[in-house]
């Protein structure tokens, strides 16, 4: 187990359930830092990148990122968070960097600089930014801790992808509001209850509309790690919940690497 995921458990009491950090805690081997002169590069800030709206001022453009690795998909890639004060005011400092082969060599927890070219990845408006076609990358060290930015809800659609690849955690008591699909272990959560359909409180059109819209931005898709889903009543509690705000190539959802459900299922 690498360090960071040791840092991870070793924190977490039983109470926890089990939900640990595994989605980025493999063990591949480390890559030596590099002496190849990338970690003294300029680079672009990520949240120049991403810029403040849906897609990035930088598509198809070529651009060098640096930061650290907060969360690998295996077979897939990895998020980088860029350390450094967002230079655009409300921007995502992170970026996916699409690589499946460097995803091997990667570690959460440490400091890569890459050079790749800007994509939108997935479909429609909510779409991942991402750094493809990699052409140079080198290990410059690690990070004693992962970064993690505070968060609430309600969120907008603006305000996440504002969040969108970063490390995040909640400070408020969530509700589980939908268990439908808790066998591939996601849950639905919400800041307001156990949040009901549009159509059971009043008739179909625009107020309808306007609950659904509401309903959104009060929850939140997330999926819990580890090999077995939990038993998790409709209606728990879920408290200091934290993870990353990824992408699973439809929409924005956290990947959660540590939460704390409490209570019974109070007969909602």
């Amino acid at each position: 187990m690498n360090s960071c995921c040791r840092n991870h458990s070793a924190a977490l009491p039983l109470a926890l359930l089990g939900l640990l950090l595994v989605g980025g805690c493999h063990d591949p081997g480390e890559a030596p830092l590099s002496d190849n002169g990338l970690c003294q590069a300029e680079t672009t800030p990520v949240s120049v990148i991403q810029g403040n709206g849906f897609y990035s001022p930088f598509e198809d453009r070529e651009s060098t990122v640096s930061g650290v690795v907060t969360y690998v998909s295996d077979g897939e890639g990895f998020y980088l968070e860029d350390t450094r004060v967002s230079a655009t005011g409300e921007a995502s400092r992170a970026i996916f960097v699409a690589d499946d082969s460097l995803a091997g060599k990667v570690e959460p927890g440490q400091l890569w600089a890459v050079a790749g070219t800007v994509a939108e990845r997935g479909k429609k408006r909510d779409r991942l930014t991402s750094l493809i076609r990699i052409t140079a990358e080198a290990r410059c060290g690690e990070l004693a801790e992962l970064p993690r930015t505070a968060s609430r809800l309600p969120l907008g659609s603006v305000e996440r992808e504002a969040l969108e690849g970063m490390r995040v955690s909640f400070d408020q008591a969530l509700t589980v509001t939908n268990h439908y699909n808790l066998m591939r272990s996601e849950l639905t959560l919400s800041a307001d209850g156990v949040l009901q359909v549009p159509t059971e409180r009043v008739d179909p059109g625009p107020q309808a509309r306007a609950l659904a819209d509401e309903n959104r931005q009060q929850s939140l898709t997330v999926t819990l790690p580890g090999p077995e889903p939990l038993a998790v009543p409709l209606g728990s509690s879920v408290n200091g919940l934290s993870g990353l705000l990824g992408h699973d190539g439809k929409r924005l959802l956290v990947q959660a690497d540590a939460g704390e459900v409490l209570g019974e299922d109070p007969g909602l």
